[in-house]
């Protein structure tokens, strides 16, 4: 009897589009070491026939859109190598960011024009489908005690799967280092100038995707940005009335968050500005927070945010 499938036997790989939705190379040294994997291989609209036939009963339908999806998560870890790109960095691309590498640094920066595109590779054992035109969006979650990661999620153009001979060979995650835990000793994050205790992080670009299909073909369409933060501290009396004013008066200034140290191991989050838009009370325990809501606001093209590994 033919063996059943297993969750663990998964792999997702990944590789970058020379041309739209013309499918990269992709093989098992280009696997992504990734966690919380899901992916939708099929996800369709159906259009229901609805005619009169002289008898009760569904009439079926025909299927009208193809689309698939993939989400997952990766650990926030540099390359080791100042100056060597990320294994993350194929993936930030294909979601609407630039990769610059400079003389002692790799920094990614979001565009507005020319997206890239991502070649999927999704393998359950020897079943095989490539997610092909694959663009997405992703979010940093960089709270305390925890190991910082980045949430994907992609849309792509429809392939049938297929069958393989055999297992997917040469599966090779290494480019994908050992992280830091968000620790007092490993981050730094500083929020209107000031540094705060940190206790929970997320930034969210914002970008928006739009999965185009008609008569003359299909894409998934990177179409806008409106990017958040949501962060949470430990607060004083002074910080928590200054917290409550700034969210009153919709103050603005800027978040950076450094996380851990040593070349190529090193990773900088900065947004230029933000707008404040809510505070409230937490409790952590005894212990109070303020958490904080804010909209990404840009204050020219293209200047949301900065990753930088150095």
């Amino acid at each position: 009897m033919a063996e059943l499938l297993r969750k663990q036997n998964q792999v997702v790989a990944v590789g970058l589009e020379a041309t739209y939705a013309t499918p990269a190379t992709v093989t098992g040294s280009n696997a992504v070491l990734a966690m919380d994997l899901s992916v939708n291989m099929l996800e369709s609209n159906v259009a229901d026939r609805n005619n009169v036939v002289g008898y009760m009963g569904a009439q079926g339908g025909i299927t009208v859109s193809r689309k698939g999806t993939a989400s997952f998560g990766v650990e926030f870890a540099g390359s080791g190598t100042a100056t060597t790109p990320p294994a993350w960095g194929k993936l930030l691309r294909a979601c609407g960011m630039g990769e610059v590498v400079g003389v002692s640094d790799v920094t990614y920066t979001p565009v507005g024009a020319g997206f890239e595109s991502a070649t999927l590779l999704y393998r359950i054992e020897k079943v095989q489908q490539r997610l092909i035109g694959a663009r997405g969006k992703f979010t940093l979650n960089l709270d305390a005690q925890t190991i910082p990661s980045m949430k994907f999620d992609f849309e792509s153009l429809y392939e049938d799967p297929t069958v393989e001979a055999g297992l997917l060979t040469g599966v090779d995650t290494s480019a994908f280092k050992n992280p830091f835990g968000q620790t007092k000793d490993t981050a730094t994050v500083t929020f209107l100038g000031s540094a705060v205790r940190m206790q929970k992080l997320s930034i969210d670009l914002g970008v928006q995707t739009q999965f185009v299909e008609d008569v003359g073909g299909e894409s998934v369409e990177i179409v806008g940005r409106k990017g958040s933060v949501s962060i949470s501290f430990r607060t004083t009396d002074a910080e928590l009335v200054a917290a409550l004013q700034n969210a009153s008066n919709n103050v603005e200034g800027a978040l950076n968050a450094v996380h851990g140290s040593g070349a190529g191991k090193t990773l900088t989050v900065n947004v230029p500005n933000i707008q404040v838009k809510a505070a409230s009370v937490s409790w952590d325990g005894e212990i109070a927070n303020v958490d904080i809501s804010a909209d990404i606001k840009p204050l020219s093209a293209n200047t949301d945010l900065t990753i930088t590994q150095s």
